[in-house]
């Protein structure tokens, strides 16, 4: 009974701390432990916190984790390993909830800051397509693909398949460099080159390529990098 009283004082005072600061002077160990709570409703989680750390390196890396690599950690069950492996889920579900309210991607801006939520906590890459109208009205956005850390190939025949279903005149591409810049490279460059013209051939622009990294985007067309081409320019509308 002693031990359990300790337990449950400490409890409150953490859920004390964080309702009146957040996780303000928190260290990751202790995040985690209040993460762990509830899953975890009657145990000291500090040692498994703790082991978490030790384990995976960081806390970034934690929750980076799939469910089986979490669950490999002695004293980390199925519960917990879902709670932390849904943490960054929703974080990225939150993210792009905020950018539901862009109707028209019609700036260079505004496309970046849709396309950073899309790779929030994500670690391998991947490939999306953007679909706009005549004006710029968004039409969806569908993941082309995705792969290793630095590999993911689209094939153009699937990305104009696509475009097509959504009626779409003007595209946008939009990648991750997991761990890297948000640079395009001179692969990028070409790939954006091949996929323009194949989009051309079926009368649909792509206006842009959006690289994201560290939650930072960069557009190729706003940093003069997007490839050109005679006789398919811009959309007149977008504004660059």
């Amino acid at each position: 009974m002693g031990e359990k009283s300790i337990h449950d004082h400490h409890r409150e005072r953490m859920y004390e701390r964080v309702r009146k600061n957040g996780f303000e002077g928190f260290s990751d160990h202790e995040v985690l432990e209040y993460m762990l709570y509830f899953a975890l409703p009657r145990i000291d989680t500090n040692p498994l916190a703790h082991a978490l750390i030790d384990h995976f390196g960081g806390y970034a890396q934690v929750l980076e984790a799939s469910e089986e690599e979490l669950r490999a950690v002695p004293g980390i069950g199925p519960a917990s390993a879902r709670l932390i492996h849904s943490i960054l889920m929703f974080s990225r579900h939150y993210q792009i909830s905020k950018t539901r309210s862009f109707k028209q991607l019609d700036s260079c801006e505004k496309l970046v800051e849709y396309c950073i939520p899309l790779f929030h906590g994500i670690t391998n890459e991947r490939i999306y397509l953007i679909m706009m109208d005549d004006r710029l009205k968004l039409l969806g956005t569908v993941l082309l693909g995705e792969g290793a850390a630095n590999s993911v190939d689209v094939p153009s025949r699937k990305l104009v398949d696509i475009a097509l279903r959504y009626g779409a005149t003007n595209v946008v591409l939009a990648h991750n460099h997991p761990g890297g810049f948000a640079l395009p490279s001179q692969a990028d460059i070409r790939t954006t080159q091949n996929l323009k013209f194949a989009l051309k051939t079926m009368g649909i622009d792509l206006v842009d390529h959006i690289i994201v990294a560290q939650d930072e985007g960069t557009s190729m067309l706003s940093s003069s990098r997007m490839p050109d081409m005679p006789g398919i320019s811009m959309s007149a509308n977008f504004l660059g």
